[in-house]
C-alpha cells in the first residue's frame, strides 16, 4: 500500500528528492571502503538527488543500540542536520540485521516510537520502511531475521506507514552478493538492494503524478461543468 503525503496533490510537483536514509553497517558499506558504495548514496545517485541526509551507524537497528544509537537517535539526528525537516520528503529506513536479539515485544515496541518519531519531526514525508537483512550461511540467525521481518511488518503496520515491497528478498537466496564475512552485503548485493529501492520510489513518484493529473483534469472538468450550467441558466434556457 502506498501511503499518499500531503505533497500528491494540488501544485507540487511530486520528486524524488530531499530524502533522509537511516540504516546500519549495510548502510555505510561495511567491508566496502567508503559509504558511497553502500546502498543510500547507491539510491539518491540513482534517483539524481540533489538533496539528501545519510544517518547510519553500523551495529544499530529499529531497537538494538550501538553505542548510544539505536534508529530512534539516527532519525533525530537526520533532523538536526537537516536545513529545514518540513521540506524533507521522504524518510527511508532499512536494516534489521542487528535486531535478531530483540525479542519480540521490546523490538516492535522501540520500532514504532522510533517511526512515530519520525513522522513527528518530518511532517510533510512519506515514510518507507524495510527489513533487508540476511544470513548466507547461519540457519539459525536466520530463523531470527525471518522474525525480525514479522516485527517490521508489524511496526509498519501500527505506524500506517509504507513497507518496501519485497525488499527483503533482494539479498534472500543470495550468497553471491555478500562479502567474505558472510554479513554485509559486497557491490553486488548494494547495487541490487539500491535499485529495488529506487524502482520501488520511482514506482511512487509517478502514481502521484497520475493522481495529481488526474485530479486537475477532474476539477478541470467540473469547472468547466459549473461555468456551462450558469451560462445555460442566465440565458433562460433552463428554468
Amino acid at each position: 500500500t502506498v501511503s499518499c503525503s500531503a505533497f500528491m496533490y494540488g501544485d507540487f510537483e511530486p520528486t524524488a528528492d530531499n530524502i533522509v536514509f537511516v540504516g546500519d553497517s549495510y548502510c555505510e558499506a561495511a567491508n566496502l571502503g567508503t559509504p558511497e558504495d553502500g546502498w543510500a548514496e547507491l539510491t539518491a545517485s540513482y534517483l539524481g538527488a540533489t538533496n539528501y541526509i545519510r544517518s547510519c551507524k553500523g551495529g544499530a537497528g529499529f531497537s538494538k543500540k550501538s553505542g548510544d544509537d539505536s534508529f530512534y537517535q539516527l532519525v533525530e539526528s537526520a533532523a538536526k542536520k537537516a536545513e529545514d525537516p518540513n521540506a524533507i520528503e521522504w524518510v527511508i529506513i532499512m536494516g534489521g540485521y542487528n535486531d535478531y536479539v530483540i525479542d519480540d515485544d521490546t523490538l516492535r515496541s522501540d520500532g514504532t516510537k522510533m517511526v512515530l518519531r519520525a513522522k513527528e519531526l518530518f511532517p510533510q514525508a512519506t515514510i518507507l520502511v524495510g527489513m533487508n537483512a540476511w544470513d548466507p550461511i547461519r540457519a539459525d540467525r536466520q530463523e531470527q531475521l525471518d522474525r525480525v521481518l514479522l516485527d517490521v511488518r508489524a511496526i509498519v503496520q501500527s505506524t500506517e506507514t509504507t513497507y518496501i515491497d519485497h525488499i527483503e528478498e533482494v539479498l534472500y537466496e543470495h550468497a553471491e552478493f555478500f562479502t567474505s564475512d558472510n554479513v554485509h552485503p559486497n557491490t553486488d548485493g548494494q547495487e541490487a538492494l539500491a535499485s529495488h529501492l529506487t524502482d520501488f520510489v520511482t514506482d511512487v513518484v509517478q502514481k502521484r503524478k497520475t493522481d495529481a493529473a488526474k485530479t486537475k483534469a477532474s476539477e478541470t472538468a467540473n469547472a468547466y461543468g459549473n461555468t456551462a450550467i450558469w451560462l445555460i441558466v442566465g440565458t433562460g434556457l433552463i428554468v
